[in-house]
C-alpha cells in the first residue's frame, strides 16, 4: 500500500519501517547544534539547547555537533578531550567520553538506529586522543569505516547500516585533520553540501545558495537557527549569540520554508540535515515526519491536502505565494503537508 496506508512493517528503523529501504541521503534528519551546549540563566548568551543529549535522542534527534577542544590538565588520553561551547571560558559540557558512553547506553538499549555525530575541529585535535575516547567508550565497535563506502553505489540504507551493525557516522567539521589521518573519520566538506548561514532572517527571505561548489556532495546541510546580533550581556559585548526568543518561530513553519526553498532552487537530492537550536521548542519532528513521508497516527493525506491542490500541474510560483500567505490553521496545528508538496515540486520538476 502507499506511504498514507495502513501497510505495517515487520521492522522500524530509526523509529519507522517506512525508513528502512531508504538509503542515508533520502533522509531528512534533525541535527542539534553545540547539542550539549544546555541554556541556563547563567549562560543565556551562548547556550544552544534545552534537552539534554538522552532527552534529545528520546524525543527524536538523530544528529549532533560535538566542539571538541583538549585539556592537557586531564589525566588520561581519552579524558583529554572535552566539549566547550563557544570556547572553554564558556559552556563546559564535560568530556568528550562521557557523552560517547551516553550515545553507547541508548543506541544498546535502542538497537535499531543509526546516529550521526559531527566532531567540530576548528582547534586542529590530533586522532590519538580522539581514538582512545571512542575506545573506551566501545563507540569504535558501532562506526561505520570509509573503506565501506562506495560513491558509484552510495550510501547504504539505514536497514543495511542496522544489520552491519555499523549504524553510527562520523564526520569532522572546520578541519580534516582527523579525516585525513583515519578509516572512520568521514570529511564534512568533501561529502556534504551546506547552505550560507544567514544571521539574521528577515521576512522569511532564506539564503538557498551553497557556500562551497568544489566537486559532487552526496548530502546537504541546512543551517536553520536564529541569532542576536551584536548583544551585550553582563557588560560584555557578543557578536552573535543564540536566539530562544525565536525558537518556535524558526522551529516549525519557517523550518520547513527553508527546506523547501533550498530544495527547488538547487539540484540537490534531498534535504539531509537541519542544523537546529532549542530542540523540543516548536514543531521540529512534524516537519521531518513531512520530509521523511511519515504520517502521524490517524491521519490520511486528505488532512493535508492545502486549498490550492488540484490535479493539474502546479503553478510553483503561486504555491509558494500561497504557503507564505496562509494562515497556521490551514496548514493544521498538527501537521505541516510537506512530502506532498515536496511531490508536486518533484513532478514539476522533471516537466
Amino acid at each position: 500500500m502507499g506511504i498514507y496506508g495502513k501497510k505495517e512493517y515487520s521492522r522500524k528503523c530509526n523509529g519507522f519501517g517506512i525508513l528502512c529501504n531508504r538509503q542515508y541521503n533520502d533522509v531528512s534528519f534533525i541535527k542539534t547544534r553545540s547539542s550539549f551546549a544546555i541554556a541556563s540563566r547563567e549562560n543565556k548568551y551562548s547556550g544552544t539547547q534545552v534537552f539534554s543529549i538522552e532527552t534529545q535522542l528520546n524525543n527524536g534527534a538523530r544528529a549532533f555537533q560535538l566542539n571538541i577542544y583538549l585539556d592537557d590538565s586531564k589525566k588520561g588520553l581519552g579524558d583529554k578531550v572535552v566539549l566547550c561551547f563557544p570556547d572553554c571560558s564558556n559552556i563546559r559540557g564535560g568530556t568528550l567520553l562521557d557523552t560517547l558512553n551516553i550515545f553507547f547506553s541508548w543506541l544498546e538499549n535502542n538497537p535499531d538506529n543509526i546516529l550521526t555525530i559531527f566532531l567540530d575541529n576548528r582547534n586542529g585535535i590530533g586522532i590519538e586522543p580522539l581514538k582512545e575516547s571512542f575506545r573506551a567508550s566501545r563507540m569504535d565497535s558501532f562506526i561505520y569505516p570509509k573503506s565501506q563506502f562506495n560513491p558509484s553505489i552510495g550510501w547504504p540504507t539505514l536497514a543495511e547500516f542496522i544489520d552491519s551493525n555499523k549504524k553510527v557516522l562520523v564526520f569532522e567539521e572546520n578541519s580534516n585533520l582527523l579525516s585525513a589521518n583515519s578509516d572512520w573519520i568521514f570529511s564534512s566538506s568533501q561529502n556534504i553540501l551546506k547552505y550560507d548561514y544567514s544571521p539574521e532572517y528577515v521576512n522569511n527571505t532564506w539564503v538557498s545558495s551553497p557556500y562551497t561548489s568544489d566537486g559532487i556532495k552526496s548530502l546537504t546541510e541546512i543551517p536553520h537557527y536564529a541569532t542576536k546580533i551584536n548583544t551585550t550581556f553582563n557588560q560584555f559585548g557578543y557578536p552573535e549569540v543564540s536566539n530562544i526568543e525565536q525558537a518556535k518561530m524558526m522551529n516549525s513553519r519557517t523550518m520547513y520554508l527553508h527546506g523547501l526553498r533550498c530544495f527547488s532552487g538547487n539540484s540537490i537530492r534531498w534535504n539531509n540535515f537541519f542544523l537546529i537550536d532549542f530542540f523540543g521548542i516548536g514543531k521540529v519532528d512534524n516537519v521531518i515526519f513531512g520530509l521523511n513521508s511519515i504520517p502521524l497516527p490517524n491521519k490520511t493525506i486528505t488532512n493535508f491536502l492545502p486549498k490550492f491542490y488540484n490535479q493539474t500541474s502546479p503553478n510553483m510560483t503561486k504555491i509558494f505565494q500561497d504557503i507564505k500567505n496562509e494562515t497556521p490553521k490551514i496548514l493544521t496545528k498538527d501537521y505541516l503537508f510537506l512530502q506532498l508538496l515536496l511531490t508536486l515540486l518533484i513532478i514539476f520538476s522533471s516537466n
